[in-house]
C-alpha cells in the first residue's frame, strides 16, 4: 500500500511540475510576445497617445488611451479575432469579449459598452451647445443640431431579450427634452426611420454603428426639407439635389467589415454591401484638409468622395468605405467650397463621424462649408465663429459621443 500511495505521490508531483512548466513558458512568451509587439509598434502607440493631449497622465482618460492604443495595435491582430471569432460561432454564443458586442436574431451587432461604460454627460453637453448657440445667434448665424439615432431602432431592431443594452434611445430623448426647453431646434431623426417600414440592415450596417449611404442621404434630405420647413428658405429650389434619381447607386457586394466586425473577425459577423451614391450632375468643388495637406478641385466624386479606396490594395481590415466620403472624420479642419452655388449660405458644421456621407451631398446646396471635429480641433470656437461670416452652424450629436471629452472647446 505505501508503494502504491508513493506511486500516486510521484504521478501528482509530476502532474503539477507539468503545470508550472507549461504556465512558466505562456508567461515567457507572452512576456517576450508583448515586448517585441511593443518594440515594434511604439511609434504608433506613441503618435496616438500624444494626439489626445491629456496631461494628466495619471487619470483614467489616459490609461484608457494607452489601452485603446495597445489594442490597436497587436501583431497579427486579426488572426487571433478571428481564431476568438470562430470559436464563438462554433460555441453558438451571439456575444464577444464579455458582452461589449452582442449579435441579435438578425445577425446584426451593436455595441453594448458593458464592462466599459459610456459616461453620458447630457446636461453639460447641452449647456456647450446652448454657448456655441448664443455665440452663433450674436454673430448672426442662424443655429441648429442634427440628432442621429443609434442601432437601437423601436420596433427595427431585433435585440434579444435579456443582453446588456446602454439606454441610448432614453438618453436621445431626455438629450432632446433639454433641447426643446432651451428653444435650440434640431433636427429629428429617430421617428423618420421608425416610420420607413426599412429594414434595419437598409438603415445601418450589420457590422458598423454607421448608418448606410442610402440612409445618410435620407439624413440630406430630411437636413434640407427640415431647414427650409423651420427657417422659411428655399435651400434646394425644384426638389432637383434631393432626387435620388439624379444620383448613381453602385452596389459592392460583401465587401465593407464595419468596426464592429473588425473587433468580431468577418467569420463571426459576414460582410456588408456597400452602396456608393454620387451625382449624375454637373458638379465643381475645392476641398481643402490643411493638417493632411490635401488640396483637390473637381467633381464631387473625384474631390470630396475619395472613390480610389475601393480599388486600393489593401486588406479588409484596414480599408474604411465609409470614410471614403469626406475622407473621413479624424483632422481638425476642412473646407469645402461650391463652385457653382455662389449663392448657397455659408455653413460651420460642427461634426462627427456620422456626418461625413449626409454633408458630403449637402455640400451641393451650400457656397461654402467649413467642417471641425471636436475631438482633433484645439483651436478657439468663439474667433472661428465671429470671424466666420456663417449662415448657419450646426451640430451633429451622435448619442456614443455625448461626453465632455468628446465636446472639449476652448472659448474666450
Amino acid at each position: 500500500m505505501r508503494l502504491k500511495g508513493a506511486g500516486n505521490e510521484v504521478r501528482m508531483k509530476t502532474y503539477f511540475m507539468k503545470k508550472r512548466i507549461a504556465c512558466v513558458l505562456f508567461l515567457v512568451i507572452l512576456i517576450l510576445f508583448s515586448i517585441l509587439n511593443f518594440s515594434l509598434n511604439y511609434d504608433n502607440i506613441k503618435s496616438q497617445v500624444e494626439k489626445t493631449n491629456i496631461t494628466n497622465t495619471l487619470s483614467k482618460e489616459y490609461r484608457g488611451v494607452i489601452e485603446t492604443a495597445l489594442d490597436e495595435n497587436i501583431l497579427s491582430k486579426y488572426s487571433f479575432i478571428e481564431a476568438y471569432g470562430s470559436i464563438q460561432l462554433l460555441l453558438g454564443k451571439y456575444e464577444v469579449d464579455n458582452f461589449s458586442i452582442v449579435k441579435d436574431h438578425e445577425g446584426v451587432l451593436y455595441n453594448t459598452y458593458f464592462g466599459t461604460g459610456v459616461s453620458y454627460e447630457i446636461n453639460s453637453i447641452v449647456d456647450t451647445i446652448d454657448k456655441i448657440r448664443n455665440i452663433a445667434s450674436n454673430s448672426g448665424a442662424e443655429f441648429l443640431v442634427v440628432s442621429p439615432p443609434d442601432k437601437f431602432l423601436n420596433g427595427v431592431s431585433h435585440y434579444r431579450k435579456g443582453y446588456p443594452y446602454n439606454y441610448t434611445n432614453e438618453n436621445i430623448d431626455y438629450f432632446e427634452e433639454l433641447l426643446r426647453k432651451k428653444g435650440i431646434f434640431f433636427v429629428e431623426l429617430r421617428s423618420v426611420f421608425e416610420k420607413s417600414n426599412s429594414k434595419l440592415e437598409d438603415i445601418f450596417y450589420m457590422t458598423d454603428h454607421h448608418w448606410t449611404t442610402q440612409a445618410s442621404f435620407v439624413v440630406f434630405q430630411q437636413l434640407v426639407w427640415q431647414m427650409e420647413k423651420h427657417y422659411n428658405i428655399s435651400l434646394d429650389k425644384n426638389r432637383f439635389f434631393t432626387d435620388r434619381t439624379n444620383y448613381s447607386h453602385l452596389l459592392y457586394q460583401n465587401i465593407f467589415l464595419g468596426s464592429q466586425g473588425r473587433k468580431t473577425g468577418v467569420t463571426y459577423s459576414g460582410l456588408d454591401d456597400f452602396i456608393l451614391i454620387y451625382p449624375n450632375f454637373s458638379t465643381l468643388f475645392t476641398f481643402t484638409i490643411p493638417s493632411y495637406d490635401y488640396y483637390a478641385t473637381g467633381l464631387m466624386e473625384d474631390v470630396i468622395i475619395d472613390t480610389s479606396q475601393i480599388k486600393k490594395e489593401m486588406t479588409i481590415y484596414e480599408k474604411d468605405y465609409y470614410g471614403i466620403y469626406q475622407k473621413g472624420v479624424a483632422y481638425p479642419y476642412g473646407k469645402i467650397s461650391n463652385v457653382l452655388n455662389v449663392d448657397g449660405p455659408k455653413v460651420l458644421a460642427i461634426r462627427d463621424s456620422f456626418s461625413c456621407v449626409p454633408l458630403t451631398f449637402f455640400a451641393s446646396v451650400c457656397k461654402e462649408m467649413d467642417l471641425i471635429y471636436p475631438y482633433e480641433f484645439d483651436g478657439n470656437i468663439t474667433e472661428l465663429i465671429e470671424q466666420g461670416e456663417y449662415d448657419y452652424v450646426m451640430v451633429f450629436a451622435y448619442p456614443g459621443n455625448m461626453t465632455n471629452a468628446f465636446y472639449n472647446f476652448r472659448f474666450h
